[in-house]
């Protein structure tokens, strides 16, 4: 699991220093002059044929920025913390929809959720986290709604619930745990009503 928020961060900062997205470097500056347009947002025309959009607050300071596309979101945009300019938040787009990897991170650079898209809805596996890199629930999602195994997780790190969703509704166990590991309950669910279970005797 770290693995993975460590390959996230390095895909964040690689975009950064990579210069891709240097939200206060002289490269990522808009040309002296440049009006904003109805959204908020300076454009410039780049060689590839796409558009660098960037969003400033009344005070200057970059708050989001990304590529367009036909007048559509695309590639990778990110949203800063406008105190200090770190990264709030990355999304990829791809004609206007989010699709891929969609990260936030808090003001000190700790990954609070890592989640996927398909064209602007949930799909594959969403992770949250605490404290950048302990896990406190994990789903899977298919086009919008669970679809899968649903986990969350103590302050320790240990398993307290595990849930199974079909197509959104209550599926199959649903199953809880002490701080020692062990099931106390656990019920079976088919098509969102529960058939069976209850309090698991030692």
């Amino acid at each position: 699991m770290t693995n993975t928020i460590n390959m996230a961060l390095a895909l964040v900062l690689g975009l950064i220093i990579g210069g891709m997205f240097l939200g206060r470097s002289k490269s990522a500056t808009p040309a002296i002059g440049a009006e904003a347009d109805v959204n908020g947002y300076v454009m410039e025309e780049l060689p590839d044929g796409t558009n660098r959009a960037v969003k400033n607050t009344t005070d200057g300071i970059r708050a989001e920025e990304g590529t367009l596309l036909n007048g559509k979101k695309s590639g990778v945009w990110i949203d800063y913390y406008t105190k200090d300019g770190r990264v709030k938040s990355l999304t990829n787009f791809a004609d206007g929809l989010k699709n891929g990897l969609h990260m936030t991170l808090t003001d000190r650079g700790q990954v609070t959720l890592e989640s996927y898209y398909k064209n602007d809805q949930l799909h594959g596996k969403q992770t949250k986290y605490k404290f950048g890199s302990r896990v406190v629930e994990e789903a899977e999602y298919s086009e919008g709604v669970l679809d899968g195994v649903f986990k969350s997780y103590d302050n320790q790190g240990k398993i307290q619930r595990e849930i199974n969703y079909k197509n959104g509704l209550l599926e199959g166990k649903n199953i809880f745990y002490d701080t020692e590991g062990n099931v106390t309950m656990e019920y079976i669910y088919e098509n969102n009503e529960k058939v069976s279970g209850g309090v698991v005797k030692e």
